[in-house]
C-alpha cells in the first residue's frame, strides 16, 4: 500500500487534493493511505518518526516551517519520497532542485495539471515497486526496497531479513526467495561454505563467505561475522567486502583482513 502526504495550510486545499488522489488511486486500482497536515512541522515530526511516505504533496507557502524548509528537513530521513510541490507562485520552481522535487504544479493550474502529474506519480512509484520484497511482519505488509536489503538468513522455519538499520523475521522458505531473487543479483552460499561457515562459529566468531558468479567469477564475497545459516546475499553487501585469495579487502577502506 502507497503512503501518501498532503500537506497545506489551507483546508478546502487538502480536501480538494485528498478527493483528487482518492479518485485517481481509484481509476488506477491502486490502494494508498493519504495523511494530511495542516502546516510543515507536523509533517517533519511524522517523517522524522519513520513514517515511510512514498508521495508528499507539499505547499511551500505556509505559516511557520514553509514548504522549501520542509522538504529540506524531510530529505534528512526520507531521500526515496517522491516531493511534488503545489504553490500558488512559480518564484521558488528552481529551488526545487535544492531537494529533488519530482514535480511543481501551480494552483492555478491545479485541475488540469494534478491528474497528469499524478499518473506520472504512479507510474514512478509502482515501477519501484516492482523492485522491493514484500513479507509480513508484526501483522502488517512491508514492502522493502532490494537495494535496502543486505542478506536473508534462514533460521529453522524463520526468515530474517537484514538491512543497514535492523533486522526483521518473517515465515518464508528460503528457496523460494533464493528463485525470485537470483535474477536480482543475490547469491546464494554453496553448501561446501555454509560447513567452513559452521566449522568456524565453533571458535566463537567466522566469516561465511560466497561465490560472487556474476561479478567476480574467479572471487568470493565475505560478510561480517555473527551470522548464522547466511544462504541469500545482496549485490550492494557483496560489494562492500571481496575476498582475493586468503584477504578480505573492504571497499570502506584500503585495509587487509585475514580470514
Amino acid at each position: 500500500m502507497l503512503q501518501i502526504a498532503i500537506c497545506d495550510d489551507e483546508k478546502f486545499m487538502r480536501d480538494a487534493l485528498f478527493s483528487m488522489s482518492r479518485d485517481l488511486l481509484a481509476q488506477a486500482g491502486e490502494d494508498a493511505q493519504i495523511l494530511l497536515f495542516a502546516d510543515g512541522e507536523s509533517l517533519c515530526r511524522s517523517c522524522e518518526e519513520g513514517t515511510p511516505f512514498d508521495l508528499i504533496l507539499l505547499d511551500i507557502k505556509m505559516d511557520g516551517i514553509d514548504g522549501m524548509a520542509a522538504a529540506k528537513r524531510i530529505r534528512a530521513c526520507n531521500s526515496k519520497a517522491l516531493i511534488v510541490f503545489i504553490t500558488s507562485s512559480a518564484e521558488y520552481v528552481f529551488h526545487g532542485y535544492e531537494v529533488r522535487a519530482f514535480r511543481y504544479i501551480l494552483k492555478p493550474e491545479l485541475s488540469h495539471s494534478f491528474p497528469l502529474v499524478f499518473r506520472e506519480v504512479l507510474e514512478e512509484l509502482l515501477h519501484k515497486q516492482e523492485e522491493r520484497f514484500c513479507f509480513q511482519f508484526d501483522g502488517e505488509t512491508i514492502a522493502l526496497p532490494l537495494c535496502d536489503i543486505r542478506y536473508f538468513e534462514s533460521d529453522r522455519r524463520i526468515l530474517l531479513i537484514h538491512t543497514a538499520q535492523q533486522a526483521y523475521k518473517t515465515y518464508r522458505k528460503l528457496d523460494e526467495v533464493e528463485q525470485a531473487l537470483q535474477k536480482k543479483g543475490f547469491c546464494a552460499l554453496p553448501p561446501e561454505l555454509s560447513r567452513q561457515r559452521a566449522r568456524n562459529s565453533k571458535g566463537g566468531s567466522h566469516c561465511p563467505h560466497l561465490k560472487n558468479r556474476r561479478n567476480h567469477p574467479r572471487e568470493q564475497t565475505a560478510l561480517p561475522g555473527n551470522q548464522r545459516g547466511l544462504s541469500l546475499v545482496s549485490p550492494v553487501a557483496r560489494k562492500e567486502a571481496v575476498i582475493h585469495g586468503s584477504g578480505i579487502i573492504s571497499n570502506c577502506s584500503s585495509a587487509r583482513h585475514r580470514v
